[in-house]
């Protein structure tokens, strides 16, 4: 590895001159990306975490949901939707109060959403195209960060073309979360970080700080990647060595510090809301085994680059990615490959080790390595610009080989998550079912659809509902009556003891929806219901919960 470096030592490794076939390419992959970001945005499945999106950013909360409408009366979509739609009396005022009640969240992006509501509407279309902006607005950050970090605007371009087209990266800017402005926050900051060192001004390190700032009021995980910044300015500026702070390391100090003292504010609300934020982040904890894990891990590598499971090849993919990490560190200097490294390795291991030693399942969502796949990606990125402006050889034309698999393999899980209205992202086990369960519902003449439980879910599954539907959200199992006048009656992932209430009072239940994508517990998510040939009497049981309120309704754990 080089740790002695020149400025300029990496370009001097890679042609400063940009082939003009390889613009055109690069363009042609920009349009491609910018294209797969904004299509069938409305198309899609609506899922939980994106109807809680809208539900807090409108100023409502899943309680004040619950509380007014799991009455048991009937009710039509409309008055659903009204609570992920923005309403003359609910301000910014209440849209912060519904983000302040679930910390876990900074409330950057949501507020964003708030702002774009008003300008383009409460559809999901219009909500998820703010994340496509975003998406797009990463583009000059990718080509900005590579060209500090390789000095080669060969290298830069080639960033920017395999960036558009990763299916992580068209995936999470075609969805109503956070996830990609934490995209564009990372690599805006880290090509800041870059500048900041190389000029030395207060100017580039206050825009150092600023994009800190924006970082972690957009997700609190960016922590990781300011740990990240922080090794890298300890070991670039050698400070354990020489044992005294550079000019440069003060600056970031400033820099940093302001960033993190501007959270303190919501740090505050974390510390007085923890054990809410506890009990919401309890599915994070649940035990998987190692041999899970490392499965995940390589299922998850392979679709954040090529979008699909390659099954078998999913072991070729970690191991191109491990040699382009060899390549970067024995090829280029330690400004260079020290922060590629720490981008991977702070964010995974920050999350990995309390999976592997306290059990969780942090890791397995591919979401919260966002880092690690930017810091490979420029790793990838590297290695094939030296294949590609390099003088032909046999080994080079390999390299071109593999990178034109790797990217016909991702423009076609594009195309077809494109044309898709449900994709690995959307948490198949818990939303496959939208699409079948609401046609079933919606073409019958005069449905009624009864729920006990699963509020989030709730929210997201009536977007798909017709507006002659109509629905009866259970609170009391025990007090209710199933509406007359409609035919047929169904029932939407009802809890055992809303079965067991209707069966003991004579109604039949018949499952109309097996889901096989859930587990076998969840598995039946639609029941039809047929009345009693005589009616029997209503059995008035005493209920330690408010009549109004769903006693095992789930909590907020359901969102990450």
């Amino acid at each position: 590895m080089h740790i002695a470096e020149t400025p300029g030592s990496v370009s001097q490794r890679l042609s400063p001159m940009v082939p003009t076939w390889l613009r055109y390419a690069v363009i042609a992959l920009i349009v491609a990306g910018i294209v797969f970001r904004f299509i069938n945005l409305s198309q899609k499945v609506y899922w939980t975490d994106e109807a809680l999106t809208s539900l807090r950013s409108s100023g409502h909360t899943k309680v004040e949901f619950v509380e007014e409408q799991f009455t048991g009366e009937v009710i039509s979509p409309e008055a659903v939707m009204r609570y992920q739609s923005l309403e003359p009396e609910n301000g910014w005022g209440h849209t912060l109060a519904a983000l302040m009640g679930n910390a876990e969240h900074t409330p950057l992006y949501f507020l964003g959403v708030r702002g774009w509501m008003e300008l383009f509407g409460s559809g999901s279309g219009a909500v998820r195209s703010l994340s496509a902006v975003f998406g797009v607005l990463a583009f000059p950050c990718v080509f900005w960060l590579a060209l500090e970090l390789f000095q080669s605007r060969a290298a830069a371009w080639v960033s920017l073309g395999l960036f558009a087209i990763t299916p992580l990266h068209i995936l999470y800017a075609q969805e109503a979360r956070p996830y990609s402005l934490w995209t564009l926050c990372i690599l805006l900051s880290s090509a800041a970080l870059l500048r900041a060192m190389r000029v030395r001004s207060w100017q580039s390190w206050a825009i150092y700080g600023l994009s800190v700032a924006l970082g972690l009021y957009t997700q609190l995980l960016f922590a990781l990647v300011a740990i990240a910044h922080c090794l890298y300015v300890v070991s670039i500026e050698q400070i354990l060595h020489k044992r005294r702070l550079t000019d440069n390391a003060l600056a970031y100090g400033w820099a940093a510090g302001a960033a993190l003292f501007s959270l303190s504010p919501w740090m505050v609300l974390l510390v007085v809301r923890a054990d809410r934020i506890r009990d919401t982040t309890a599915s994070l904890s649940q035990v998987t085994s190692l041999e899970q894990l490392i499965n995940r891990w390589f299922l998850a590598l392979s679709r954040a680059f090529v979008g699909i499971d390659l099954a078998a090849a999913n072991g070729l993919l970690v191991l191109l990615v491990v040699w382009a990490l060899v390549v970067l560190c024995r090829q280029t200097g330690l400004r260079c490959w020290l922060l590629v490294l720490l981008l991977v390795a702070v964010p995974f291991l920050g999350l990995a080790l309390p999976d592997v030693l306290l059990g969780g399942s942090r890791t397995i969502r591919i979401r919260y390595l966002i880092p690690s796949y930017v810091g490979l990606q420029l790793a990838l990125a590297y290695l094939f610009t030296r294949a590609l402006v390099r003088p032909q050889s046999w080994q080079n034309w390999l390299w071109r080989g593999v990178l034109g698999v790797l990217m016909a393999i991702a423009l076609s899980s594009n195309l077809d998550s494109a044309n898709s209205d449900l994709w690995w992202n959307k948490s198949i086990s818990r939303s496959a079912y939208y699409l079948p369960v609401a046609e079933m519902i919606n073409r019958e003449a005069k449905p009624l659809v009864i729920a006990d439980r699963h509020p989030s879910a709730i929210l997201a599954f009536n977007r798909r509902l017709d507006a002659h539907v109509r629905l009866q959200l259970v609170g009391d199992r025990d007090r209710f009556e199933v509406a007359r006048g409609y035919k047929p009656v169904f029932l939407l992932n009802p809890s055992e003891k809303l079965r067991d209430s209707l069966e003991s009072r004579g109604y039949r239940l018949k499952v109309a929806y097996r889901d096989p994508h859930a587990p076998d517990a969840d598995a039946d998510r639609l029941w039809q219901v047929r009345r009693p040939a005589k009616a029997q009497p209503l059995q008035q049981k005493p209920s330690s919960a408010p009549a109004n309120l769903p006693r095992d309704a789930e909590g907020l754990s359901e969102e990450g």
